[in-house]
């Protein structure tokens, strides 16, 4: 049998078969591929492996203040009081105050990263910096009242003892001179005393018990004879109104108006209006003495000067029109009203009388005034009488007159007994025989009997019969406002605003005022029959005619103040500009004379200005860049002196000296000279010879001059100057140094050192100072990678601080992270195997037990037996002493040891297979159909047994960042963990089918940090269809390997891929 070998060469796809080492994306091409990053990842020198770009260390962040890297990315974020923009890297100020989420309870200012609260005056912040409280001026003495002090909210108020006057300071209390202000009450002399006073006599008088009043009586000429002193008459009762002497004493008493006080002598104001006696109907004005009535917008006074009468504007705001005070039912009349043009009048029902107020009306008794026309009996009732006779008369058609008659003997004739008075009769009682035909009161009479009504009732014409008496409608019920009529009686009701009094007729006002029924929040006025609410002083009413809200005095301009105005509630208060400072009136500014006051900080001269000032110096001095501050002018330096010789600068002048042999003139400046002859006697004039010389003698040079610094010798003279750093003293010779720290103007922002003439600058700890060698600028101790962090690193301004990654914690020197072994806590939750990773764990279960979809939970399964590997594939282990022959054997072996030392036997030789190669070719093609066969299934059958989803599925899926770990969904809707810190979006297919992949050479642990070299898979044994291909026809059952591990420069996944690579090729070899 002979055979065709057709060799034939196709790429291999490295990204496909997980060979190429690309620990991110693989792009395969022809003969070779190329590893390429995901966003935020950069590539290594090796082209495969890719790491993580620090974007905030290369400062390409674009963030503007805090920058923080994640594993493929980063984010920024703001310094407190900042907010991030939309861009998710611009920082701006957060401004808490518009916001109003300072906490501020007053005055807020915004300031660029933070704010900071401050209170109105009268107030004091609190330690939380926010909260304002009011300042107790008077318990903390510093309100300046000399006597009593009372705290008010914001502010505070002084009073002064009984007997003092307040000023206008209104903190100084003075003494009232009552005796002066003729406010003691004394009736004789007075004395005043600090803060009070006392009254005393004149001789011949003694004083009462009111300690004010002296009495007394006065002796005659003949020393014997007492008379009565008329204190009225000499003024010295004290009476302030009216006083009546009498004899020994007197007494006061008041005008019309007027009530006398306690002290029976002073007459004060009885207010009518308030104690209702005026008698006005509509409003009531209280002056001194007396009062007056007014009437209501519409209406006009009586003659009565009382009552109220008028008239309605109508619509037109023209035309006046009647008011019709009785069909309104507002004219008081309690009978009959009637309306006249631009008045009323009341009058009464037959049977009443009007009252002198014009108004009410009460019964006339008929019978009393004997105006009621019987001529026997007289019954007065309401409104009315009646007539009734005597026993044996009866009354006559006119209801007044009783007649009588008696019959004779004949018992037919009647004669008239009218005026017969001894004519007696037996009496019959007709009501007792019950036929009086009365249906109410009967009272039988001698001769006769009368009907009558209960209460509520009339008679009727026939004498019997009762009606009921609508006493509202006859207005005899005596309601002065409304009457509701019921059978036999009737009611009184009142109109709102009225109650009804205890005579069950008589309505009376309700105070709602006084009852705190009005609604009204501020003031509240009681009116006949209603009220009205006012507000404080500074408060408006609202449209419900009882709310007030404050007036912002400041925003409508009626404050008065003549600069700043600030709404307080309820009032407001005026402040000044700077410069200024308000007046006694708490409204007008005027200027601060800072010179006077000496606040003004200059050091010469202070000129004041209308709301500043400005300093000047003396001559000889000139205002420095603070323009406060006078520095000496070195006259001599500046060459201004106008010396022509020697110039010698002092403070604030400076003078004028001549070398030896020259004399200085008059104007102190000019040097002039002579020069002796050789006669030794003759003096010339050499001011201006200049071939004349004279030797200047050198002090410094000859160490003379006293200047412990520099020295500089001048023709004639000398002058001692300092080393920079140094100041000379009055003596013109002695440095001293200066203290630049102490002075304030080394310029140094943070620390100062003063030295010997000179001073050097140092920064807080977390600080370097800069070139100038002043200002201290923040260390960033994360960029410079000082911190000592070993893990994430923050700044802040003059330090740092450390933080861990998730699954670490920091030790106590706050800079190292340290695994945390969650196992340890609590086993982590797993309820079987746990295995600590660093930065992470893992949980695993025992033999014969399945992990579940939450990665912590185990649940038992039945494990299928081993099956012994044919002893045809033969595995030759590197190590020494040691063979492996089947699979089992390595089963049982450890892992870490067949993993890194597998090797496959050599290939047979060629020989040895071309010894039955017709046979074994044969055999070969047969098998491998079969093996084809068994692959395909157990490979549908084992992937349908994986947690992946379809891979047919297209949908875009995104992981979901938990800290460092990604979510991703499995196919029974939980979700499978994958420890990583990129957010990225995958597709579904592609995602499943790498992980498919990997998985028929080796399943990854969900924890697989990508990136590290730290790995952790769960290892399975070589998988069956690779055994199979080989020509074993017994299936090796996949054994988990908990614990395998491999922490070397080359990954388990990659000897993994090796290991699977070879068995390939053997495979393929041997076909």
């Amino acid at each position: 049998m002979s055979c065709l070998f057709i060799v034939m060469i196709v790429d291999m796809d490295e990204c496909t078969h997980n060979i190429s080492g690309c620990n991110q994306n693989c792009t395969n091409t022809i003969g070779s591929y190329f590893c390429s990053c995901y966003p935020g990842y950069e590539m290594e020198n090796d082209n495969r492996t890719c790491v993580d770009i620090d974007e905030c260390a290369r400062n390409i962040s674009g963030c503007n203040q805090d920058c923080t890297n994640t594993i493929g990315s980063y984010f920024c974020s703001c310094y407190p009081g900042y907010d991030i923009q939309n861009d998710n890297r611009t920082c701006v100020d957060i401004d808490e105050c518009a916001r109003n989420i300072s906490g501020c309870n007053q005055d807020c200012t915004n300031i660029i990263g933070s704010y900071f609260c401050s209170c109105y005056p009268g107030y004091d912040i609190q330690n939380d910096n926010r909260t304002c409280v009011d300042i107790d001026e008077c318990a903390r003495n510093i309100s300046g009242c000399n006597q009593d002090c009372t705290n008010t909210i914001g502010s505070y108020f002084c009073s002064c003892y009984p007997g003092y006057d307040i000023q206008n300071d209104n903190r100084t209390c003075v003494d009232i001179d009552e005796c002066a202000r003729n406010i003691s009450g004394c009736n004789q002399d007075c004395t005043n005393t600090i803060g009070s006073y006392f009254c005393s006599c004149y001789p011949g008088y003694e004083i009462e018990h009111d300690n004010r009043t002296c009495v007394g009586y006065d002796i005659q000429n003949d020393n014997r004879t007492c008379v009565d002193i008329d204190e009225c008459a000499r003024n010295i009762s004290g009476c302030n109104q009216d006083c009546t002497n009498t004899i020994g004493s007197y007494f006061c008493s008041c005008y019309p108006g007027y009530d006398i006080q306690n002290d029976n002598r002073t007459c004060v104001d009885i207010d009518e209006c308030a104690r209702n006696i005026s008698g006005c109907n509509q409003d009531c004005t209280n002056t001194i003495g007396s009062y007056f009535c007014s009437c209501y917008p519409g209406y006009e006074i009586e003659h009565d000067n009382r009552t109220c009468v008028g008239y309605d504007i109508q619509n037109d705001n023209r035309t006046c029109v009647d008011i019709d005070e009785c069909a309104r039912n507002i004219s008081g009349c309690n009978q009959d009203c009637t309306n006249t043009i631009g008045s009323y009048f009341c009058s009464c029902y037959p049977g009443y009388d009007i009252q002198n107020d014009n108004r009410t009306c009460v019964d006339i008794d008929e019978c009393a005034h004997n105006i009621s026309g019987c001529n026997q009996d007289c019954t007065n009732t309401i409104g009315s009488y009646f007539c009734s006779c005597y026993p044996g008369y009866d009354i006559q058609n006119d209801n007044r007159t009783c007649v009588g008659y008696d019959i004779q003997n004949d018992n037919r004739t009647c004669v008239d007994t009218t005026f017969d008075t001894t004519y007696i009769y037996a009496d019959i009682d007709e009501c007792a025989h019950n036929i009086s035909g009365c249906n109410q009161d009967c009272t039988n009479t001698i001769g006769s009997y009368f009907c009558s009504c209960y209460p509520g009732y009339d008679i009727q014409n026939d004498n019997r019969t009762c009606v009921d008496i609508d006493e509202c409608a006859r207005n005899i019920s005596g309601c002065n406002q409304d009457c509701t009529n019921t059978i036999g009686s009737y009611f009184c009701s009142c109109y709102p605003g009225y109650e009804i009094e205890n005579d069950n007729r008589t309505c009376v006002d309700i105070d709602e005022c006084a009852r705190n029924i009005s609604g009204c929040n501020q003031n509240c006025t009681n009116t006949i029959g209603s009220y009205f609410c006012s507000c404080y002083p500074g408060y408006d009413i609202q449209n419900d005619n009882r709310t007030c809200v404050d007036i912002d005095e400041c925003a409508r301009n009626i404050s008065g103040c003549n600069q700043d105005c600030t709404n307080t509630i309820g009032s407001y208060f005026c402040s000044c500009y700077p410069g200024y400072e308000i007046e006694h009136d708490n409204r007008t500014c005027v200027d601060i004379d800072e010179c006077a006051r000496n606040i003004s900080g200059c050091n010469q001269d202070c000129t004041n200005t209308i709301g500043s000032y400005f300093c000047s110096c003396y001559p000889g001095y000139d205002i420095q860049n603070d323009n406060r501050t006078c520095v000496d002018i070195d006259e001599c330096a500046r060459n201004i002196s106008g010396c022509n010789q020697d110039c010698t600068n002092t403070i604030g002048s400076y003078f004028c000296s001549c070398y030896p042999g020259y004399d200085i003139q008059n104007d102190n400046r000019t040097c002039v000279g002579y020069g002796i002859q050789n006669d030794n006697r003759t003096c010339v004039d050499t001011t201006f010879d200049t071939t004349y010389i004279y030797a200047d003698i050198d002090e410094c040079a000859h160490n003379i001059s006293g200047c412990n610094q520099d020295c500089t010798n001048t023709i004639g003279s000398y002058f001692c100057s300092c080393y920079p750093g140094y100041d000379i003293q009055n003596d013109n010779r002695t440095c001293v140094d200066i203290d630049e720290c102490a002075r304030n103007i080394s310029g140094c922002n943070q620390d100062c050192t003063n030295t010997i003439g000179s001073y050097f600058c140092s920064c807080y700890p977390g600080y370097d100072i800069q070139n100038d060698n002043r200002t201290c600028v923040d260390i960033d101790e994360c960029a410079r990678n000082i911190s000592g962090c070993n893990q994430d690193c923050t700044n802040t301004i003059g330090s740092y601080f450390c933080s861990c990654y998730p699954g670490y914690e920091i030790e106590n020197d706050n800079r190292t992270c340290v695994d945390i072994d969650e196992c340890a806590l609590n086993n982590s939750g797993c309820n079987q195997n746990c295995t600590n990773t660093i930065g992470s764990y893992f949980c695993s279960c025992y033999p014969g037990y399945d992990i579940q979809n939450d990665n912590r939970s185990c649940v038992g399964t039945i494990a299928p037996s081993r099956m012994n590997v044919s002893s045809s594939i033969a595995l030759q282990i590197a190590e020494p002493a040691r063979s492996y022959s089947t699979l089992t054997d390595i089963a049982s072996s450890t892992p870490t040891q067949v993993v890194s030392s597998i090797q496959i036997n050599p290939i047979p030789t060629l020989v040895s297979i071309l010894t039955a190669a017709g046979i074994i070719i044969c055999c070969l093609v047969i098998a491998e159909a079969i093996i084809a066969a068994i692959i395909c299934y157990k490979k549908k059958k084992r992937q349908s047994r994986r947690i992946y989803p379809a891979v047919h599925d297209e949908r875009r899926i995104e992981t979901r960042t938990t800290g460092q770990i990604h979510e991703i969904p499995t196919e029974n809707g939980t979700m499978e963990t994958i420890k990583e810190s990129t957010k990225n979006q995958y597709s579904l297919k592609s995602v499943m089918e790498t992980m498919q992949k990997k998985s028929q050479i080796h399943n990854y642990s969900p924890t697989k940090k990508y990136g590290s070299k730290y790995l952790k898979p769960v290892a399975h044994d070589i998988p069956t269809e690779y055994l199979l291909s080989v020509g074993t026809a017994r299936e090796i059952t996949q054994n988990r390997h908990p614990g395998l591990e491999s922490s070397t420069e080359e990954d388990l996944g990659t000897q993994m891929d090796k290991l699977a690579d070879g068995l390939i090729m053997r495979r393929e070899a041997w076909i």
